[in-house]
């Protein structure tokens, strides 16, 4: 097992995570996934509120695809459009991404 899984499962089992108790994640790849979606959650929330400190002298959002093969065609759609973070939600506001999505 490479050093850094090792140190995911001790830390898991630190904080009280038993794979007897929650046998669907005991497979590597379950563990792997559940820790990849909890350090990019809180990475984005921690950037969201980078930006919106920084709302009065950036007043708009820019949604930039990366425009590559595995961009999906939704994503290319929104490439390049700005809203304001401030009004309310709409239509034409992007929507957070999904999980391991990385036109974001």
């Amino acid at each position: 097992m490479p050093c850094w899984r090792r140190a995911k499962v001790s830390a898991a089992g630190r904080s009280g995570w038993r794979p007897a108790r929650f046998p669907w994640t005991s497979r590597p790849h379950r563990l792997e996934n559940i820790f990849r979606t909890n350090v990019q959650g809180a990475y984005n929330r921690g950037r969201y509120e980078q930006q919106m400190a920084a709302v009065a002298a950036f007043p708009w959002f820019l949604y930039d695809a990366v425009n590559d093969s595995r961009t999906r065609p939704a994503h290319s759609a929104m490439d390049g459009k700005t809203w304001d973070p401030l009004r309310p939600c709409s239509a034409s506001t992007p929507t957070a991404c999904r999980v391991t999505c990385h036109t974001g």
